[in-house]
């Protein structure tokens, strides 16, 4: 066995676009790429192969060492790619990766991002501007330049349907903080080419976007970039609300839909649209919603799709949002997915979930996320509407994709009751499409309409698709299942104790199982994932028994508590 102590490669912004790293360029030495509670592993040692597992070890320095989940191989690439979770924020890890054949041993050292950005100069903002904050002066690592309101007053940028955007940012080593900005003709917060390293926090953001045929709208994100350049940007704890445009339903073809077209995808305004940036981004805390006349349709997504960069792309986490209205997806993380994080996120009032159609790259973990309620159709009664699914998966038609790995571990899919109906009014679908390598364990896929819902549904026959379904809470249908599947799986109702409840100003909501419900005790250890279950094994579910109530949106975690289930 070798061993030997390294320091890990960090990726700086400029190799963080995915297009630029070939497949076959393996890393020898590890290299880390970190965020505030999470770290990205890659590795490609001479002896790595299919057959040949990576396990990983992390500790503070001194400390016991935690048990991380394994990491997946890359037959293409061949390297390993996996993530290290529920970190907490500028804290030395050492990491350990050992291969269980062969022994080949490697240990390096990564430090999590503070939480705490320095400033070396501030700019005070006039209390009302109707003209674009244009921000070109760069802070550095060492010093941030903030851009923000008078102390004890409030700062309002109104682009009163004038100005394309309230702020443009080309400039890298800035906060923009504590600002209302609203009537953007098309994004509240425009990133461009320059953007890298950029806080934006605790703004308000309302009335952004282009308001097309019949008050239709394009794809506008309150925040908005599209350059290859954009990386680690943080977006925290901002309020994001009422678009000027609204979204058509799957259901309602728009005037100006193309003759060639369907012309009912969804189309109009997004909450944050990153279209091929570098990625190694954070999206937490946010509070995104709006009313019937304003849909999203995405709240958190961008492009391109079928490729291996899209949105997020890479080393990115989103958790911790409270996210309503649209009516595609909540969360669309669908390309690259190269060490993606997606967890404790509430959604509802959107059609999907998350999506991740395809993940060609990988791998992403999504974990611990509540969704509410769904609808395809606002024409059509709830009852005999086709409603959309927790997770939509996919493999798309990427040439040289990797399709590595996706890990959905412990979500909960609620079906709040509405009075007068026949259904529940929340998905019909658990985990649904022509899903690759993927994983399931400890989710909770109840369905509205148990006889028509697919609590899981792979496109693909079951032999060749390397999916693995297991220790899943389900009552819904199955469809190209191999027999060897939920073989711990329970087929049943989750019956909650206390009722589910959710307080939408303050974001806090309990989603934990009765003790004689199905699925109570019933899940599997997931290292790194729920060390910290309770009780003789594992909640399934979003929500462990006897831990504090989750929290999403901007009142989070305020007091710096943090729930038990996200780290430990």
């Amino acid at each position: 066995m070798s061993s030997k102590l390294t320091s890990a490669v960090i990726l700086p912004w400029v190799m963080l676009v995915a297009a630029s790293v070939p497949l076959s360029a393996a890393a020898q030495t590890p290299e880390g790429v970190a965020t505030f509670e999470s770290i990205g592993i890659t590795w490609g040692p001479p002896e790595a192969s299919s057959t040949n597992v990576c396990l990983a070890r992390y500790r503070e320095p001194g400390n016991a060492w935690r048990e991380g989940y394994p990491l997946v191989f890359d037959e293409k690439a061949l390297e390993y790619r996996g993530s290290l979770v529920k970190l907490s924020p500028d804290t030395a890890y050492e990491v350990e990766l050992t291969l269980k054949h062969t022994g080949t041993q490697e240990t390096f050292t990564l430090k999590t991002w503070s939480e705490t950005f320095p400033v070396a100069k501030t700019v005070v903002l006039s209390e009302f501007s109707n003209e674009t904050l244009k921000i070109t002066e760069s802070g550095s690592p060492d010093g941030y330049v903030l851009y923000t309101a008078p102390s004890g007053k409030t700062s309002t940028i109104d682009g009163e349907r004038r100005r394309d955007f309230n702020v443009a940012i080309d400039a890298s080593y800035v906060i923009v903080r504590g600002l209302i900005l609203k009537n953007a003709e098309k994004n509240s917060i425009r990133l461009h080419q320059g953007a890298h390293d950029v806080v934006i926090e605790e703004n308000e953001m309302t009335g952004w976007g282009r308001l097309g045929e019949l008050g239709w709208g394009s794809d506008d994100g309150a925040i908005h970039g599209s350059e290859t350049t954009i990386a680690r940007i943080i977006v925290q704890r901002n309020l994001i609300h009422h678009p000027a445009a609204d979204t058509n339903s799957w259901c309602e073809r728009r005037p100006d839909a193309a003759v060639s077209s369907s012309g009912t995808h969804p189309k109009g305004p997004y909450a944050i649209y990153l279209f091929n940036t570098a990625g190694n981004h954070v999206i937490r805390y946010n509070t995104v919603y709006s009313d019937e006349h304003h849909y999203l349709s995405d709240i958190f997504g961008g492009g391109s799709n079928i490729s291996r960069e899209g949105f997020p792309n890479r080393d990115s986490d989103i958790y911790g949002n409270f996210l309503s209205h649209a009516w595609d997806d909540g969360i669309e993380s669908e390309g690259g997915n190269r060490n993606v994080r997606i967890w404790e996120n509430y959604i509802e009032r959107v059609y999907n979930g998350v999506a991740t159609r395809p993940t060609s790259v990988g791998p992403i973990y999504i974990w611990r996320n509540v969704l509410g309620s769904s609808r395809m159709c606002p024409q059509a009664s709830p009852d005999e509407d086709v409603r959309g699914e927790f997770h939509k998966a996919g493999q798309g038609s990427c040439s040289d994709c990797s399709d590595l790995g996706v890990f959905v571990f412990h979500n909960t899919v609620l079906q709040p009751a509405e009075s007068g109906l026949r259904y529940p009014i929340g998905a019909n679908g658990g985990a649904v499409g022509r899903m690759v390598n993927t994983t399931t364990r400890n989710n909770i896929f109840q369905v509205a309409m148990p006889d028509s819902g697919y609590s899981i549904k792979g496109g693909h026959s079951p032999s060749g698709s390397r999916n693995d379904y297991d220790y899943d809470l389900y009552n819904g249908q199955f469809r190209n299942l191999a027999n060897e599947h939920e073989m711990h799986g329970i087929s049943g109702t989750p019956v909650y104790n206390p009722v589910v409840t959710l307080d939408p100003v303050q974001g806090r909501g309990i989603f934990v199982l009765d003790p004689l419900s199905p699925g109570y005790d019933s899940g599997v250890r997931l290292p790194n994932f729920n060390d910290e279950f309770t009780g003789q094994a594992p909640d399934m579910g979003a929500h462990e028994a006897g831990t504090p109530p989750m929290e999403f949106g901007i009142h989070a975690y305020r007091d710096g508590r943090k729930s038990t289930t996200q780290r430990p």
